[in-house]
C-alpha cells in the first residue's frame, strides 16, 4: 500500500510539474526584442526559414516592425495576455499568440485581419543592432606600411542581417577595381562575424561612437569609418 501511495504522489507531482512547464505568463520584458523566425507553417506546409527572412522587432516604446520576405509592416503594439496585437499604419491588425515560451525560444500562432494565418517557431535575439545599421564609409585605414590612399572601403549593415562590403582600388588616381561582396553577419555588441557565400568567415572587432565606427581585423589592422547620412 505504501508503494502505491508513493507512486501516486510521484505521478501527481510529475503531472503538476509538467503543467507548470507548459504554463507561462508573457510580460513586456520577455517579449521586447527581435524575434527571428526559423520555421513556419502555412496551409499545412512546413518551411525552414533562413534567419533574416521573417522577423519581428518589438520595441519598448510599443512600436514594432514585422518583416516577411519582401513585405513589411510598421505600427504600434500592445500585449493582451499571451497575445501581441499590432496595428499598422494601413491599418492592418496582426495577432501574435505565444503558445509556448522556453527561454528565448517561442512557438507563435500568427493571424491578421486580411485572413493570413501561419504558425512560427522563433528565437529571440537580445542584441541591439541599431548602432551599426546603415552605410559606413572609410575615413582612414591602418595596416602597417599600407598606403591607405589606394583603397576605399565601405560597409552596409542591414536589419535583416545581410551586409555588403564595397572595395574600390586606385592606381595613380585611376579606378582599377570596384568590387562588392555580400555576406550574412552576426553582431554581439563587440564583434561582427561575417559569413560570405564562399564559406569564408571573418571576425571584425567593432567599436561605435555615434556616427564613428572602427572595425579591426584582430591582427592590428583597422578601418575608421563614418556613417553616411
Amino acid at each position: 500500500m505504501k508503494k502505491i501511495l508513493f507512486l501516486l504522489v510521484m505521478f501527481a507531482s510529475f503531472v503538476s510539474c509538467s503543467k507548470d512547464d507548459d504554463d507561462f505568463e508573457l510580460t513586456k520584458e520577455k517579449v521586447v526584442g527581435r524575434w527571428d523566425v526559423t520555421w513556419a507553417q502555412q496551409n499545412g506546409e512546413s518551411l525552414d526559414i533562413p534567419v533574416g527572412n521573417i522577423y519581428i522587432i518589438l520595441k519598448a516604446d510599443n512600436t514594432y516592425k514585422t518583416v516577411q520576405f519582401d513585405d513589411y509592416y510598421i505600427g504600434d503594439w500592445e500585449l493582451d495576455a499571451n497575445t501581441v496585437i499590432g496595428t499598422t499604419k494601413d491599418p492592418i491588425t496582426e495577432r501574435y499568440t505565444f503558445t509556448s515560451l522556453k527561454g528565448d525560444n517561442a512557438e507563435i500562432e500568427y493571424s491578421n485581419n486580411e485572413g493570413l494565418k501561419m504558425k512560427f517557431k522563433a528565437t529571440k535575439d537580445n542584441v541591439d543592432y541599431t548602432p551599426i545599421l546603415g552605410t559606413w564609409t572609410e575615413t582612414s585605414y591602418n595596416e602597417g606600411d599600407y598606403v591607405s590612399s589606394k583603397i576605399e572601403t565601405s560597409w552596409t549593415f542591414r536589419e535583416n542581417k545581410t551586409a555588403t562590403q564595397r572595395v574600390v582600388m586606385y592606381m595613380n588616381g585611376i579606378n582599377m577595381a570596384d568590387k562588392s561582396a555580400e555576406s550574412t553577419y552576426v553582431y554581439n555588441g563587440k564583434e561582427i562575424i561575417t559569413k560570405h557565400s564562399s564559406g569564408n568567415e571573418s571576425v571584425l572587432e567593432v567599436s561605435v561612437n555615434g556616427n564613428k565606427m572602427r572595425l579591426g581585423d584582430g591582427e592590428g589592422g583597422y578601418f575608421d569609418l563614418t556613417k553616411k547620412r
